[in-house]
């Protein structure tokens, strides 16, 4: 799935290009996906008194879901959340969890139009920008993953630290760049006077 990019401000970015980056998809699982176990107390919250048949269909997606990611089981987790999505795809947080799992299954584009969607929808307000940035550098797209983790670190959803030790910036440890926005303490000011100020800039576009 391409995803179009911007010179703008990634916080921008979500708002213009989110909502048409998501495709749908039809609400049938998978042979493997169906393979899962779902606990009896799933299977109850689903069966509850108190709900509709079609409330009882999205909790038990999501329940399903839910059990795949805990169990790591990444490309069912994509399936499963694809199905609760195509029920209710108005929820920030199953954006994100499907953006997690397209990520640990290296579908890398479409993990950032969906971390994007669930920003778009008022969620992953602590780590969307973060999650971005780091999907950018798995592309080895540069430009884009240190403008995304400049809006992350600036909006503290992430240590300097953190962005340091993340494996998914590997590559971009030798930019100066990158060492500039993840400097810390008295040397990083002494080397960089104005570097809290580039670094707002960065974030803002």
């Amino acid at each position: 799935m391409a995803l179009a990019t911007s010179e703008a401000d990634p916080m921008t970015t979500v708002r213009t290009l989110a909502g048409a980056a998501l495709l749908f998809v039809a609400a049938t699982a998978s042979p493997a996906a169906t393979q899962s176990t779902t606990p009896v107390s799933l299977l109850q919250l689903a069966q509850g008194p108190s709900t509709s048949p079609r409330d009882s269909c999205q909790r038990l997606a999501t329940a399903r879901a839910h059990d795949a990611v805990s169990a790591r089981r990444w490309s069912d987790a994509v399936t499963l959340w694809e199905d609760a999505l195509a029920m209710n795809g108005r929820e920030a947080g199953h954006w994100q969890a499907y953006g997690d799992a397209l990520y640990h299954t290296e579908r890398y584009r479409e993990s950032i139009a969906a971390f994007e969607r669930a920003m778009l929808l008022g969620g992953a307000d602590d780590e969307g920008a973060w999650n971005v940035a780091r999907a950018y550098a798995r592309l080895d797209r540069p430009k884009q993953a240190l403008r995304w983790l400049g809006s992350a670190l600036a909006r503290g959803e992430r240590s300097r630290q953190a962005a340091r030790e993340e494996p998914a910036f590997g590559r971009l440890r030798g930019d100066p760049r990158f060492r500039e926005l993840t400097e810390t303490g008295a040397a990083s000011r002494r080397a960089h006077p104005g570097a809290a100020r580039r670094f707002v800039t960065v974030a803002a576009g």
